[in-house]
């Protein structure tokens, strides 16, 4: 059963687009004015359709994802070795790491100001030379980091992923960059709408969308938008094969983050496979990039393979010189419905019920405190409730 198209009354709506392009390749590492130029061309057909907020990919900026040898994926034998140890993949990714203040962010904010169109971009950050300890030996300098843009162009925020499953990224601290931010929208028209142009947004990159929590403290701490940056890949095992179970899963996933949060959510991946051809071990991107609503409706899904057919016939696609854009519009909760999420906090505990203070009783055996409102309390107290309505039900 689909669930109710219908939206709160207190809603508010956005125009939101997510950037699927094609498959990175090492060659376009050292090309960072063909990136600028492809996310120029993204934001200007995005501003033509009056778009509110484009997603970009996980590392679009730098070039997409970093391949290293210790994972077994190809590294191109062109690539910048300038070390002369065959390291590829690390040089590569230290090449296309941008420290925070890059001119190329500064790019981007200015083609956002000039084209009046808010956007997130994912990018390899280098370590400010701010952080550096040089008293700490590090394997890695560089975050997975995605910077936020308001429509005049100026920075909302930058988040770095606190999730790394190699060491190639340094791990952002989880207790602040799990805060939602303000993001300004485009103001359209004379008339000034006031603040209702502000939204709040949280951000995730990559395998964060696998830890429930992480949205969960999102939505509790007052976000509206839920944004998820991926670079997410299947390997190829023979000639035109796909795999797509990765996707399902995926899929499974970004609709549930957003049904148990009751926020939407934006997710925007690659596309097709690394170098053209399905050669055994390749890397395939797995696409379907997408909307979903807070009730857990495919707003607009893209395709799963380069040229293949939306899975979802709602949306819109607007094709770019290199990727395509897809479109939606978005409701979202506004006002007193999220001033009431936010006012909940108070008398939420976000420990779990086992982590309660330990008491001994008179048989001198260490027990738990139950007492607490713990997320186990709450969902011990949901279960309870619908036993009851199936008790008045059965008489």
């Amino acid at each position: 059963m689909d669930p109710p198209s219908s939206e709160p009354p207190s809603s508010q709506q956005l125009r939101a687009a997510v950037f699927q392009p094609p498959a990175p390749s090492n060659s376009i590492i050292n090309n960072p004015l063909g990136i600028l130029t492809q996310a120029a061309d993204c934001l200007r057909v995005a501003s033509m359709h009056n778009i509110d907020l484009v997603l970009f990919p996980e590392l679009y900026l730098t070039g997409g994802v970093s391949y290293s040898e210790s994972d077994g994926d190809n590294v191109d034998a062109n690539a910048d070795d300038s070390q002369g140890d065959g390291n590829h993949a690390g040089v590569s990714a230290m090449h296309a790491s941008l420290d925070r203040e890059s001119y190329e962010l500064s790019i981007i904010g200015n083609l956002c100001a000039e084209l009046n169109v808010a956007c997130a971009m994912g990018y390899a950050e280098l370590k400010h030379e701010s952080e550096i300890d040089a008293s700490i030996v590090e394997v890695s300098s560089v975050y997975n980091s995605m910077a936020l843009f308001h429509a005049d162009g100026s920075r909302a925020a930058n988040f770095r992923c606190t999730i790394s499953d190699t060491d190639k990224y340094l791990n952002g601290n989880p207790f602040v960059e799990v805060m939602p931010v303000n993001l300004n929208l485009p103001c359209r028209g004379e008339e000034s709408r006031n603040n209702d142009n502000q939204i709040k947004v949280g951000m995730a990159i990559g395998n964060e969308i696998f830890v429930p929590e992480h949205y969960r403290h999102l939505a509790r701490s007052g976000a509206q938008l839920l944004l998820a940056a991926s670079a997410f890949h299947s390997r190829c095992h023979s000639q035109d094969e796909h795999v797509s179970s990765a996707n399902m899963e995926e899929k499974c996933v970004l609709t549930t983050r957003a049904m148990e949060n009751g926020v939407p959510i934006l997710s925007s991946n690659y596309v097709g496979v690394r170098g053209g051809g399905c050669e055994a071990g390749e890397l395939l991107f797995n696409g379907s990039s997408g909307i979903v609503s807070s009730r857990g409706k495919d707003l607009v899904v893209a395709p799963q393979m380069e040229g293949g057919d939306m899975p979802c016939g709602e949306g819109y696609f607007l094709p770019c010189e290199t990727g395509d854009l897809y479109a939606a519009d978005v409701s979202y909760v506004h006002g007193s419905n999220n001033d009431r999420m936010r006012s909940s906090l108070s008398s939420w505990d976000l420990a779990p019920r086992g982590m309660g203070k330990i008491t001994n009783d008179d048989t001198g055996i260490s027990k738990r405190e139950k007492d607490g409102s713990g997320f186990g309390k709450e969902v011990q107290q949901v279960v309870k409730g619908k036993r009851r309505k199936n008790r008045k039900v059965r008489k």
